[in-house]
């Protein structure tokens, strides 16, 4: 409380806007259901019946990758100008906001079975972009 006290008083004929945002998009999946698929044995069909549509699929190597995600933040966002004379202000943004898209990926071979299955940040999953045939999914990461 002190820290934003002092700020305000430093400011003095500057500016300080502020919002706070909650944002959710989709649900996370039932644990229950993603730890039910099993490896080698169950195939694009049972996927797609426990878990629904995927986000996205990515066709790598000779197999597909079904992207699962979902949101729920909040992010803070501050934004405070200060003058400096007759230079001009000193300005500072800060955003709490974390591009991150929590999720799990299925690893379908060439044959739709399930490969392995992955938790984590999408981003860190899945390739952008990747050109078709170039990964092994025998590989393991």
């Amino acid at each position: 409380m002190r820290a934003l006290a002092l700020t305000l008083a430093a400011l003095g004929g500057g500016c300080l806007q502020g919002d706070l945002n909650r944002d959710r998009v989709l649900q996370p999946l039932a644990e229950s259901d993603v730890a039910g698929l099993r490896p080698q044995e169950d195939d694009l069909a049972v996927v797609l019946a426990r878990l629904g549509a995927p986000l996205y699929v990515r066709e790598l190597g000779d197999g597909i990758a079904l992207a699962y995600g979902w949101l729920d933040t909040t992010n803070w966002n501050l934004e405070a100008q200060v003058p400096v004379g007759d230079a001009g202000s000193f300005q500072f943004t800060y955003n709490s906001t974390r591009e991150a898209l929590p999720g799990v990926v299925v690893f379908l071979d060439a044959n739709l079975r399930v490969v392995r299955i992955e938790r984590g940040l999408l981003r860190n999953l899945v390739p952008a972009a990747v050109t078709p045939r170039d990964l092994d999914l025998d590989d393991e990461p």
